[in-house]
């Protein structure tokens, strides 16, 4: 007969796992609550390792990087600067878990969403905090962008509010009133006019920052929209989802023109080459894809030891692309061929 420990064992180490799993659940801002784990014959195919860069930005003319790392980054801290020329530095900032980043153009201001309901706005050479929006503590800024001409920053809440602000006096201008899920990104027009979000309930939004309204909505995907970008003449904008598509959408007629779908199990990340003429995507999985827009076919693939990647970013003058993932490194590759260039240092490990 087996005794009442053996009985209840089991099921007690269940609902430890339930309640594990509930616990990281609970935070709407959880940005890697999206990862799968996949079993092989009942064990983990793969351990996550203990650091992630989640979020890339480069200033205008190239020379910085700015990452924002989740994990266990040592005491660098969370934000790390990477001047291509004269090292990495930390930014100072109280919060462990940041949720989004933003350098400006000229790479002097780093814009910081944090998960309970601050906007900072950090000057590098200071290290100077300016709070640029407050909002109840439960209300995070999952997303952030700064347009082109570095005069208006766009701060997406976990509410589905859109906080437009002037750069110049850091005061609000604009709220746009989204879906009440999460934005997960937000991305300028070229001409700073309009805005596309990209919501976790799967739809995307085009938003005439003149008129203060919205344009258009896309249902874009079943599951999580996690990017969302304006492609080359502003007349069509191209999305990824955690349905494990990239679409293509005309903007005049809400009409689907295009979709994809490469087997990255979730989307998770869109960036636009320069030029205009490529855009690389990659997800759960340890590819990334280069696309030639113009012939519509794959450019080149390049194999990532990342389990994920999480960002990819064009460097200014289009020769690398920058990605980060659940990896500690920052891998560079050669925007043309795909041939990987030396990485850079995430964090500094305890």
């Amino acid at each position: 007969m087996k005794s009442l420990r053996d009985v209840f064992a089991p099921t007690a180490c269940i609902l430890a796992i339930v309640a594990g799993a509930l616990w990281y659940a609970r935070d709407p801002n959880f940005n890697e609550c999206w990862l799968r784990f996949s079993y092989r014959g009942g064990s983990p195919a793969k351990s996550l390792p203990k650091i992630s860069v989640n979020r890339l930005d480069w200033s205008a003319d190239g020379r910085t990087l700015l990452a924002l790392s989740r994990g266990d980054v040592g005491p660098d801290g969370p934000l790390v600067v990477h001047d291509l020329a004269g090292g990495r530095f930390p930014v100072e900032i109280d919060d462990p878990q940041p949720a989004s980043i933003a350098l400006s153009p000229d790479g002097r201001d780093v814009l910081v969403g944090l998960s309970h309901g601050q906007l900072l706005r950090i000057r590098l050479e200071s290290q100077h905090r300016e709070c640029l929006l407050e909002l109840p503590r439960s209300i995070g800024f999952p997303a952030l962008a700064v347009s082109p001409d570095g005069r208006l920053a766009a701060a997406g809440a976990s509410d589905g509010r859109i906080f437009m602000l002037s750069l110049r006096d850091g005061a609000p201008r604009l709220v746009l009133q989204g879906s009440p899920s999460s934005v997960s990104n937000l991305r300028f027009s070229l001409d700073a006019r309009r805005l596309v979000s990209a919501v976790t309930d799967g739809s995307v939004d085009i938003w005439d920052l003149a008129r203060g309204r919205r344009d258009q909505t896309f249902a874009a995907h079943p599951e999580p929209a996690m990017a969302a970008i304006f492609l080359p003449g502003d007349r069509q904008i191209m999305t990824a989802g955690m349905d494990d598509t990239v679409r293509i959408w005309n903007i005049a007629d809400g009409r689907e023109e295009w979709r994809g779908c490469f087997d990255c199990r979730g989307v998770t990340t869109l960036a636009l080459s320069p030029d205009g003429k490529t855009v690389a995507w990659s997800g759960q999985c340890r590819k990334i894809i280069a696309w030639d827009l113009q012939f519509s076919r794959k450019k080149f693939e390049i194999a990532t030891p990342a389990l994920a990647v999480l960002q990819l970013a064009y460097s200014p003058d289009g020769k690398s692309l920058a990605a980060g993932g659940v990896d500690a490194t920052i891998r560079l590759y050669d925007a043309q061929t795909g041939l990987e260039r030396p990485g850079l240092e995430a964090a500094t490990s305890l």
